[in-house]
């Protein structure tokens, strides 16, 4: 397989790519989000004319290539009052739902959300749930997981909470 990543071209995360002859960085217009997936995007994937293309949430314009589209969810369509920029990205994410070949999304909620709120067929979006490491596994040997907490300077029983709190997920 072959991959070209449509990027900021001097972000440091792209340098690991270099010399890969399987990944091309290709620079697209990065200062304005508008320029950048309505024309630059579009511009460089009709040259490029990839087998697959993946977008998050925005499917641009005038893409010939099928599509993935990662949803994570669709937050926005559940505001009580949207703001302006609010209600034009939730179209816009309707919009490129319903365009998409194939969706992805992080979570069954969202995923039931989308088919609901979008008019999804269900075979059309998929539930691919977070990966995470072995390493990330509970600590169960109890002189590691004091040690853990001294060096980590955990005196008491906590909750690590990473998100918003939020009925949306």
């Amino acid at each position: 397989n072959e991959y070209i990543l449509y990027a900021v071209a001097d972000h440091p995360y792209y340098q690991q790519f270099a010399g890969n002859p399987r990944v091309q960085v290709r620079p697209v217009l990065s200062g304005n989000g508008l320029a950048r997936n309505f024309i630059a995007l579009p511009k460089a994937v009709s040259q490029d004319a990839p087998d697959l293309v993946h977008f998050q949430f925005i499917l641009p314009w005038f893409v010939r290539s099928p599509v993935v589209l990662a949803v994570h969810d669709i937050y926005y369509s559940h505001l009580a009052k949207p703001s302006f920029y609010e209600r034009v990205l939730a179209q816009l994410t309707v919009w490129s739902a319903q365009r998409a070949d194939g969706i992805v999304t992080l979570s069954e909620y969202s995923r039931q959300d989308i088919i609901t709120r979008c008019r999804i067929k269900p075979e059309r979006i998929t539930f691919i749930p977070g990966g995470v490491g072995k390493r990330f596994a509970p600590v169960t040997d109890e002189v590691r997981h004091q040690s853990l907490c001294r060096k980590l300077g955990i005196h008491r029983d906590y909750i690590l909470f990473l998100g918003r709190t939020e009925d949306r997920r």
